[in-house]
């Protein structure tokens, strides 16, 4: 099955087969030569490097291939973000357990005059479903 398809730096036409498995190059004058790669390539672009790029499902690879045939893979790392827990009423141990879970980290803790046993936290900063970057600290107030 073709993929994508880019002008390379060479004058000739790359494609991608995820049936075979292959990375393909077509010359003006209809000559056709091949190279495998190890995984199922989609979509391929001309980099501003003179190599070609393309992409490999389902792994998230990234591969690139040089003019002369040379491929290459690299692993997609994923973004990870911190996603701000909803944490009204939950304890302290439970509220720096889902921190950790979305990737936050517990910020500053303020504590409301109470006679309560267990504290529970009545508000938070930032609000639950925001977005932030890893680690990112979130301030609590317990009562």
């Amino acid at each position: 099955m073709l993929g994508g398809i880019a002008p390379g730096p060479d004058g000739d036409m790359w494609f991608t087969d995820r049936f075979e498995d292959k990375i393909r190059r077509i010359t003006p004058t209809g000559a056709v030569s091949e190279w495998p790669v190890p995984r199922s390539p989609t979509d391929i672009a001309a980099g501003p490097d003179g190599n070609l790029w393309f992409t490999e499902s389902p792994e998230k690879q990234i591969g690139r291939i040089t003019p002369q045939g040379a491929v290459s893979e690299f692993q997609v790392l994923p973004v990870i973000r911190c996603i701000v827990p909803n944490l009204w009423g939950r304890t302290l141990p439970q509220a720096v357990r889902a921190l950790h879970r979305a990737h936050c980290r517990l910020g500053r803790v303020s504590r409301a005059a109470t006679e309560r046993v267990v504290p529970r936290v009545i508000g938070q900063q930032p609000f639950s479903t925001a977005v932030y970057p890893r680690a990112t600290r979130v301030s609590l107030r317990l009562r």
